[in-house]
């Protein structure tokens, strides 16, 4: 191949191609409310160089810092990594998600950042996330080439085995990546693909074409769900392998009480060797608040996530620990039923965004740690700091309402999750804000599984507006397109309760996710980012949140990444 066909990975910038356009797209399944209720992240190695995890300043339009404890949180508080690295110990987290179900990285799982969690532990994929940016780097894959203009990667992989010791081969990726692309059997995830063929060139070479141009193909590649299996071993156990997983990541599965918790052990062939340092970790089940900062504090866990911001103050400084706040994909934002009026006119949804104080809800239930949220899908790679967020203006707000069906207002109800302090009291904040404009808000409050079900039934959606607190919606991707895709994007197939239909909107993603030139996709997503907030919103954004976690201070190295999940490969703990 002309050598001009070919961009590869830290050699010259990809050249332009034209924007391919995809008028029909694949049919979302039911399985992909996985997004990323809390799930996964993928970024995507650029020629141009990492994308940070966040600005090094904001200029203060698009929300502004948060101040948490005098501090900005834009860049991670708390991280530490003091020491030598060494090997020896075992991690304790207390946290929030029950244990997944079954283990297999293609079949489906409940797709919550703690199932989701396990399999970046237990399989390694073809990229990996760069820590403390929002791009992926190598991982089995040593390097590659892009060619026809987006539409061809070749991979070649590095010298790694399973965790039994077989070699990984060009045939097991490409059996990995077919069984990802399979809607039979990835049911969740499979609307991720653009892959058309997979091919092994040699025993550690792969060539892969896609369908269409998918600009976040590298972000896919090292997605959880595209985790590389021995295809001897599955062929072997079937639906077993679920249950005794063979993976190629830095640990491998040890026990499990369903229910309770989740048991991981070092892999002793694990690529990357010293790591993983520590000799495997357990996440315990711990569902409530409280218990979990006591199990930290108490030294029963070593962290404890996540951390409400209600307690934040109450955790600031207790002996023995530290409280780490990370930026990552997370948007805490209420999102209307679009199906049921009003809330399927523009103006009602901007007579909304302006009669929610968001400076006051920072202050009052955030502690001011979060950022006002100034984009409707977070801030991922292109977002820019310099468009404003929307101020709290009654009178405007007052004013589209005007221009609405219900100009002197109307009932409605906020599903919320109950127990979760920060939800309740952002909810009593909209209820005054609110009814000064003639708006009735009632709280509906639920558990988490039943706002899930309630909000995700694509049969049913049962709800007004829906409010996705803390860690409940955190992009899978460095990139945008993920989230662009599901809010933006009219599919003949509805994402649970995402109904948003915009012309303009679709092809702006249109054009944006097919297309591999950096200038039109920074330009797209600007534009997008702009519309979506102030033009025509699909929901009300609030603020982009830390991830908030409490760690005991021997462990080292505790970090998340921009995707809500952690390495644990390089974890260490000092004595």
């Amino acid at each position: 191949m002309a050598d001009h066909d070919v961009d590869r990975v830290g050699g010259p910038a990809p050249h332009e191609l034209d924007l391919r356009r995809v008028t029909s797209r694949r049919d979302l399944l039911k399985g992909a409310a996985a997004l990323g209720l809390v799930t996964a992240g993928l970024p995507s190695l650029r020629r141009v160089g990492a994308f940070p995890a966040q600005p090094r300043h904001d200029t203060g339009t698009g929300g502004g810092p948060g101040l948490w404890n005098g501090q900005p949180v834009t860049e991670p508080i708390g991280l530490s990594f003091e020491g030598t690295p060494k090997r020896g110990g075992h991690i304790t987290w207390a946290w929030i998600y029950e244990p997944v179900p079954q283990m297999d990285p293609q079949l489906p799982t409940t797709g919550d950042t703690g199932d989701l969690q396990a399999l970046y532990s237990l399989y390694d994929r073809l990229t990996n996330i760069i820590p403390g940016t929002l791009t992926n780097g190598p991982g089995l894959a040593e390097s590659w080439e892009i060619a026809k203009g987006g539409l061809e990667y070749t991979f070649y992989l590095r010298h790694a085995e399973f965790s039994n010791g077989d070699t990984i081969t060009a045939n097991d990726v490409k059996f990995s990546l077919e069984r990802f692309a399979n809607p039979a059997i990835n049911s969740q995830y499979a609307w991720l693909n653009a892959i058309d063929t997979v091919q092994a060139l040699n025993a550690r070479t792969v060539r892969v074409t896609l369908q269409y141009v998918q600009a976040m193909f590298l972000d896919v590649v090292g997605h959880a769900t595209t985790g590389i299996v021995p295809q001897r071993v599955v062929e072997k156990m079937g639906k077993e392998f679920g249950k005794n997983p063979v993976g190629s990541g830095a640990f491998i599965f040890e026990s499990k009480t369903a229910g309770e918790s989740i048991s991981f052990k070092r892999n002793p062939n694990f690529w990357n060797s010293p790591k993983p340092y520590i000799d495997g970790y357990t996440l315990n089940y711990v569902p409530d608040d409280n218990a979990r900062m006591l199990q930290v504090t108490s030294g029963i866990a070593s962290a404890g996530y996540p951390v409400p911001y209600a307690l934040l103050d109450q955790y600031r400084d207790v002996k023995g620990t530290r409280l780490q706040l990370e930026p990552y994909t997370n948007i805490m934002f209420i999102a209307p039923n679009l199906k049921v009026p009003p809330f399927n006119e523009q103006n009602v949804r901007l007579a909304l965004n302006y009669a929610t104080p968001l400076e006051t809800i920072n202050k009052v239930v955030f502690k001011n740690a979060a950022q006002i949220a100034n984009s409707a899908i977070g801030k991922l790679q292109y977002w820019d700091p310099e468009i404003p967020y929307i101020p709290y203006d009654l009178d405007k707000a007052k004013a589209y309402l005007a221009k609405s069906s219900v100009p002197h207002g109307f009932t409605t109800s906020l599903l919320i999750v109950g127990t979760d302090t920060d939800s309740v009291e952002l909810a009593t904040i909209l209820q005054s804000s609110w009814g000064q404009i003639g708006i009735n808000l009632k709280i509906d409050e639920v558990d988490i599984v039943t706002l899930e079900d309630r909000f995700f039934s694509i049969t049913n959606p049962n709800y007004d507006l829906c409010f996705f607190g803390a860690d409940l919606w955190a992009s899978d991707v460095g990139a945008p397109d993920e989230i662009g895709e599901l809010m933006y994007y009219s599919k003949k197939y509805d994402f649970g309760g995402l109904f948003y239909n915009d012309p303009h909107a679709t092809a702006l993603v249109n054009q944006a996710t097919h297309t591999i030139n950096e200038t039109v996709r920074k330009r797209d997503w600007g534009e997008l980012q702009r519309y979506c907030l102030s033009v025509n919103p699909p929901g009300i954004p609030i603020a982009f949140g830390p991830n908030v976690s409490l760690v005991n201070s021997k462990v080292q190295g505790f970090q998340c990444l921009c995707s809500n999940f952690w390495p644990l490969e390089d974890v260490w703990i000092n004595s």
